[in-house]
Order: structure tokens, then sequence, then C-alpha cells
């Protein structure tokens, strides 16, 4: 259900997940009834505090947590454009005004088909959400993931991404480095392309396709699913 009227949530905990990108925890209000799907955003404007005079500028962010989680959501922010770099220079126990949720990219748990996740850089965050709510109602998918970054340091969620791999056989993770450092990595490099789609996809014409990023990414993946024979009804993107 989306709320159009704002409410008031505290950021409770702040991470520092790469040099540019932070993830905002804000505690859900107990006086109201938030609910949200895998893959959707809210709007956030700055709330200096409970009594003070907010300020009518807002923001739309994806949701990086699972809808499991009923106390807390998080948001996942990019230090990009004045209003996330105040984001960035907020605090813990600073409050925000929240809006929402909205956006139809969303993960459907009643799907037959496996689902197959492709991310660029903080596109991940909206797909976080799908992955770890797959993995916290214990979905019976073969879960996957292509997800290209520039380097080791801008990998979003690796940690729990690797920790989600090894728990879990039925999610395989594959990251690819567009600017590597190549003493340290030796894996995928160079942008997605249709050989890392064939290699590490199973049954590519039976999955639905997730695809968040930039839009220059999101468009090139999108060509390269549509070329293998992919229906368009099976590719979802995420427009920014």
């Amino acid at each position: 259900m989306v709320d159009d009227k704002a409410c008031i949530f505290k950021i409770i905990n702040i991470s520092q997940e790469t040099p540019e990108v932070k993830t905002f925890t804000l505690e859900i209000p107990r006086s109201i009834n938030f609910k949200f799907l895998p893959g959707q955003y809210v709007e956030v404007s700055f709330y200096d505090n409970p009594n003070g005079r907010p300020i009518d500028e807002w923001k739309g962010y994806s949701i990086s947590s699972s809808p499991v989680e009923e106390k807390y959501l998080d948001i996942t922010v990019l230090n990009r454009g004045p209003f996330s770099r105040k984001m960035h220079d907020l605090q813990t126990g600073s409050f925000l005004r929240v809006k929402g949720p909205y956006g139809n990219f969303v993960f459907d748990g009643s799907l037959k088909e496996n689902p197959v996740f492709i991310a660029g850089g903080v596109g991940i965050a909206p797909i976080m959400s799908m992955m770890r709510y797959i993995v916290d109602k214990k979905l019976s998918y073969l879960t996957s993931l292509i997800y290209s970054s520039k380097s080791i340091k801008d990998i979003l969620f690796y940690e729990d991404l690797k920790k989600i791999e090894s728990e879990h056989g039925y999610v395989k993770c594959t990251y690819v480095l567009t600017q590597p450092d190549e003493s340290k990595w030796s894996g995928r490099t160079g942008r997605i392309n249709e050989e890392m789609i064939v290699e590490n996809i199973e049954n590519n014409l039976n999955n639905i396709y997730y695809v968040c990023g930039p839009y220059e990414m999101m468009l090139m993946v999108s060509y390269i699913l549509q070329k293998l024979g992919i229906k368009n009804s099976n590719i979802k993107t995420d427009l920014w």
C-alpha cells in the first residue's frame, strides 16, 4: 500500500559500504503499518528534529533490506548530487520524513520461473532486497546474480553476498570489475556481455531477468537478453 503522507523515521545506524556509498537503517515507527515489496523504494526528505520545520525537498532511494524485517528498513545512498551529499552528512539519531513505498520493479515470490539478477553499481540495492527476501522466506528458486562494479572496493554488500552464496547452494553470484587492480583480482573483468550471461545462467530462456544499474548498462543488457531470445515480458528494468 502506498502512503503519500509523510511519516518521521529515525536513523538508528549508518554503515559505510564503500568509499562512496552508505546504508542508512531507519526505524519504522510503531504507530504505522509500513509494508513494502522487495525492490520498491521510498522518498525521503530532511527533518532536523521531531519538532523542527521540515524542508520540502524529496528524493527516492531503493530499499535494500528484506520486507521480512518489520522493525526497520535500509536505504542505500550513493554520494552523488547535492541531496545525497547532505544525506551522507547525517548522523545516527537524525530524523527523516519518509513517504511510500513506491515502484513496480518488484520480485513476485509466486513466480514459477527462476530469477536472474543483473546489477551495476548501486543498482544492487533493490536486488539485494529481493535476494534477502528469497533467503529469508526459504523460497525454492535457483537464483543467479551477475554484478558489475568498478573495483573490489566498490562491490556493495560483498561480504553479505559471499555469505548468502556459501550458506545457500541455490544462489550463484558472478562478479565483474570494469577497473580492477590486476594484482588483487583474478575474476571477470570488462563489461557484462553475452558470453558472461550464457556461461553463468542456466536455462536462459526460462528465467525472469531483473536488471538495475546505470541507464546505458541497462540498455545494453536488455539488448543482449533480447538477442538471446528472451521475451520482453521476462525482462524487468528499474529506470532511475
